[in-house]
């Protein structure tokens, strides 16, 4: 999944992901989303997390450790489809630019990736437990990010 010479997105990714392009997805992601400013993070596909965690949660960040872990099963034991593991990939770069868990700042990021995807109708009591359906949907209306995963 390498970007192209000019930097824009490659063409798609296939039926599963793979670490290596959850990393390159870091990096379209950091500098669309967030202008290049985020740190390097190392991304891993585990199917337990290196510290206890509820057994809804799809992905961790490890600040210290520059590291996110991303579980590519649902807590119902399906596979996670890429678009959905690259929303989680793309909900843990906001606590990554943040450094606020699931609180007013969290929240405020998630809606400045809204307005950046052109989403003008922004439900302001959303819930930020209710799943990665916010983040799934910020990929969709980005017209580069959904065509990596047709």
């Amino acid at each position: 999944m390498s970007q192209s010479a000019d930097g824009s997105p490659p063409e798609s990714i296939g039926p599963s992901i793979t670490e290596q392009e959850l990393s390159e997805l870091f990096d379209l992601f950091n500098q669309h989303y967030f202008g290049g400013r985020l740190r390097k993070y190392q991304v891993r596909i585990v199917t337990q997390f290196s510290t206890e965690r509820r057994p809804e949660t799809g992905g961790h960040l490890y600040r210290k450790e520059r590291l996110i872990e991303i579980r590519p099963i649902s807590l119902f034991g399906d596979n996670r489809l890429p678009f959905e593991m690259a929303a989680i990939l793309l909900h843990e770069m906001v606590h990554v630019a943040v450094s606020d868990y699931h609180g007013q700042k969290f929240k405020e990021e998630v809606r400045r990736l809204q307005r950046l995807a052109g989403i003008d109708e922004i439900d302001e009591g959303y819930d930020i437990w209710e799943g990665t359906e916010q983040f799934v949907m910020i990929l969709e209306q980005s017209p580069w990010a959904r065509r990596l995963f047709r």
